[in-house]
């Protein structure tokens, strides 16, 4: 039985790996991009893979915090516009906490996922 790629010390649940979603831009056809997508299985225990999992919805609930507030104070301050206004700049903060938390995801150091990055594939 393999073991877990996490922690090497529990044996992985066969049925249910760490899956991580990546996608390679093939080219454009207009305004239209073509993808590859790849789901990256990796033998994780229970465990594990609920540690992993929490991560992720923290990356999700820093995001939408971090474009929800700004949002809010804006309409508070400025009506819809201010809301739309405020709302994307808030995006920055978001795509930064993402793409810093993403770098410190033991699942993004596993072999193959490395050999996808090389190759410039992207996280979904």
């Amino acid at each position: 039985m393999e073991s877990c790629y996490f922690c090497k010390n529990r044996p992985a649940e066969a049925a249910r790996p760490m899956r991580v979603m990546m996608r390679k831009t093939l080219g454009q056809s207009g305004s239209q991009l073509a993808y590859k997508k790849v789901n990256v299985q990796i033998p994780s225990c229970d465990a594990c893979r609920a540690a992993e999992e929490a991560a992720v919805r923290k990356i999700a609930a820093v995001s939408l915090g971090c474009v929800l507030v700004p949002g809010v104070v804006g309409a508070v301050w400025a009506g819809w516009q201010g809301f739309v206004l405020f709302g994307a700049l808030g995006f920055i903060p978001a795509i930064a906490s993402k793409v810093h938390m993403q770098g410190r995801s033991a699942a993004h150091l596993h072999p193959q996922v490395q050999e996808l990055v090389k190759d410039r594939w992207d996280f979904v």
